[in-house]
């Protein structure tokens, strides 16, 4: 099967990446490509080669989508195949239903039942991400989830193994690194930042204006590019690296002896790989969590509580929690 998932947050794609390659092996029946996006495909091809092929484009099966049936519309009407599972995830962080949201049930439900539209099972959309985004597919439809979370581990052994061999620890370093950013609003806000890790060093993609509030308090910041090999050099350099539920936590999972997740927004089980060590994860102490993850538009913008960064941050069980679990030496 050719999978189109290039329109895709470079989180999410590096989730169906460890997904498909445990479900590529539970069933390897036929041999699969993904057209990821395309900052993705060299160190994909690399780590996950012998499990799927990585291609920056070509003719395509099916395309998984974010998009609402009215923007699929058209691509149906001639004869494109889609798959669509952000459309439960959407779903089921609604506070509200709205007559759009009973629009769009009835236009998904008309399009799965009589054009080339498929969704995964429903009551997957609280379990691992990647998991559920691809179970729907036709190769995989089988596959339960107790007989992929019993598989998983044994894979994201191989590729930690993999990415340790191309991105070498620095032997005897004891450098602290926080990814502390994002695109919602899982921020660590700076002076929680400075109050639990001063001496860390604090890591922002070089596009990220929440930069400059660390500098302004006198932290030390560096930056990275885009391409994911930077991130997987500075995980591989560190002691121990903090990471908010971004794409670097994603990468960071494959280093599971040294990573610690903090979440804020999401469910860990929907987006911490089921191989990651549970006594990595620090759980979100938000009363509205899990939330609608809505994108970070500026510096001000809020998320549907009103806060700009996420109400967890104000919990001191929280930042006590984090504070135990990431000091401790590793």
């Amino acid at each position: 099967m050719r999978i189109d998932f290039r329109v895709a947050g470079l989180g999410d794609a590096w989730m169906r990446f460890l997904a498909l390659a445990t479900l590529s092996r539970i069933r390897p029946s036929e041999r699969h490509v993904v057209y990821p996006p395309r900052v993705l495909v060299p160190l994909a091809s690399a780590l996950f080669e012998g499990y799927f092929e990585v291609a920056y484009d070509g003719p395509s099966d099916i395309e998984i989508s974010h998009l609402g049936i009215r923007h699929l519309l058209p691509g149906l009407l001639a004869g494109k195949r889609y798959y669509s599972p952000f459309y439960w995830i959407l779903r089921a962080t609604r506070t509200r239903i709205t007559v759009k949201d009973k629009i769009n049930d009835l236009g998904f439900m008309f399009a799965g039942a009589t054009m080339r539209l498929t969704r995964p099972s429903r009551h997957l959309v609280h379990e691992y991400q990647g998991f559920m985004e691809l179970q729907g597919l036709r190769p995989f439809r089988s596959v339960s989830l107790e007989e992929y979370l019993a598989a998983a581990s044994c894979d994201l052994d191989r590729i930690s193994n993999r990415a340790s061999a191309m991105f070498p620890p620095e032997a005897g370093s004891c450098r602290i690194v926080v990814f502390p950013s994002g695109s919602a609003h899982q921020i660590m806000p700076p002076h929680v930042a400075a109050k639990l890790y001063p001496s860390a060093e604090f890591a922002f993609y070089e596009k990220d204006t929440l930069a400059q509030d660390y500098v302004d308090l006198g932290m030390k910041v560096f930056y990275y590019g885009k391409p994911p090999e930077e991130i997987c050099k500075l995980i591989a350099s560190s002691s121990i690296v903090i990471c908010t539920d971004s794409f670097p936590s994603h990468l960071a999972q494959m280093w599971k002896d040294r990573t610690y997740s903090v979440m804020t927004e999401m469910n860990a089980r929907m987006t911490v790989h089921p191989g990651f060590p549970l006594s990595r994860v620090i759980e979100s102490r938000a009363e509205c969590h899990p939330c609608r993850n809505l994108s970070r538009t500026g510096p001000d913008h809020r998320c549907q509580a009103g806060k700009i960064y996420c109400s967890t941050w104000e919990s001191p069980d929280y930042l006590a929690q984090i504070s135990i679990a990431t000091t401790a030496p590793v």
